[in-house]
């Protein structure tokens, strides 16, 4: 059965209560696909995919926890990769499957990457975007410390409140340029609108 895209909302993955938002579609009965969906994106960055391949899998865009509408834990332990990973391994469960494709994009990449390491009888293949192998990515910055530098946004983003209070002046048009930036710089047809946001 072909279903028109769906919303679902699980809620209770076993490693943390947490309700996830996830779009679904395809035939019950094919291979599931999975999309895993982390900053700053949310299901909507996968859409192309989607439509793609919903005639050959089961496809699912999930949001994980703190993205999308998926629920928002306050604590910043709810946000470590055993509970991240445990949540990808949780929602394959819900949707019936005990084998799935996975696909993952930067930080979504490195969750993709941590749920085949700790799950491979549950990945029927691991397809990664723009994210280096952990232990790759690791040995390189530890023998390159530019390549810290390079990733200094990983510490930025981890301090209490600064980030949020500088991305927010000027009415957050540092967001718009970089989104505008990131969009021209693309050799896909991107389209952007701004809504009075001029950079």
């Amino acid at each position: 059965m072909t279903r028109l895209w769906e919303r679902t909302v699980m809620f209770g993955s076993r490693s943390l209560a947490s309700g996830f938002t996830m779009l679904q579609q395809g035939r019950e009965e094919s291979h599931s696909c999975c999309f895993c969906t982390v900053s700053p994106e949310f299901w909507f960055s996968w859409r192309y995919q989607l439509r793609e391949f919903k005639s050959e899998f089961r496809v699912v865009a999930i949001d994980m926890r703190g993205y999308g509408e998926s629920d928002l834990p306050l604590s910043a332990d709810s946000y470590c990769f055993e509970y991240l990973v445990t949540d990808v391994k949780d929602i394959v469960e819900y949707l019936g499957y005990n084998r799935c494709y996975v696909v993952g994009h930067d930080w979504g990449g490195t969750i993709a990457w941590l749920f085949a390491i700790h799950y491979p009888e549950m990945v029927t293949k691991l397809i990664v975007l723009n994210c280096p192998h952990p232990t790759v990515f690791t040995d390189y910055a530890l023998r390159h410390p530019s390549q810290l530098l390079k990733c200094s946004h990983f510490f930025f983003f981890q301090l209490p409140r600064f980030p949020e209070l500088m991305l927010s002046i000027n009415d957050f048009k540092v967001v718009c340029c970089v989104w505008v930036w990131a969009a021209s710089r693309s050799r896909l047809c991107v389209h952007v609108s701004v809504d009075n946001h001029a950079c």
